[in-house]
């Protein structure tokens, strides 16, 4: 949201993520993608209407142009991942199911890399942003049930 730019009428935004969990609906069981999409698209960026879908990528390649292409358009995105990391340590912990954003870029030896924020991170002591790259990302997204991430 803050990546975002988001206002509403009166200028009441709840960045908090109880505040957030709350508007969404979530449970211990966690919080439907529909309801982070519908509850995003309820919002005005920077004065454009948005319209978050979701999508899910073909390939690496697929994932990365689309992601790239989200974070440089003149109407920006942050794209929201549903990640299971089952295998994969890139957050620096395991989990079935979690949600975080990308909210950057930089290229490295010819490779892109993402920066993800990732506030479940700051809880265990470590950066809440870190750069991985995008194999990485379009695994733990793949990994997932639902095969997606919203943009």
């Amino acid at each position: 949201m803050k990546f975002l730019g988001a206002s509403v009428p009166g200028g009441y935004i709840p960045l908090s993520q109880d505040g957030l969990a709350s508007e969404l609906g979530t449970t211990i069981d966690g919080t439907e993608w529909y309801m982070i999409r519908d509850y995003i698209n309820g919002f005005t960026f920077m004065g454009v209407a948005n319209n978050y879908i979701a999508y899910n990528p073909s390939s690496v390649s697929d994932m990365e142009s689309t992601i790239y292409s989200t974070l440089t358009a003149t109407n920006k995105t942050a794209p929201i991942l549903q990640v299971d990391t089952a295998g994969n340590p890139c957050l620096g912990y395991q989990t079935g199911g979690h949600y975080l954003n990308v909210s950057g870029i930089r290229t490295s030896v010819g490779k892109n890399q993402f920066r993800l924020t990732d506030p479940y991170r700051e809880w265990k002591g470590k950066s809440p942003t870190y750069y991985v790259e995008t194999s990485e990302i379009y695994e733990i997204t793949c990994n997932h049930w639902a095969k997606h991430f919203l943009y």
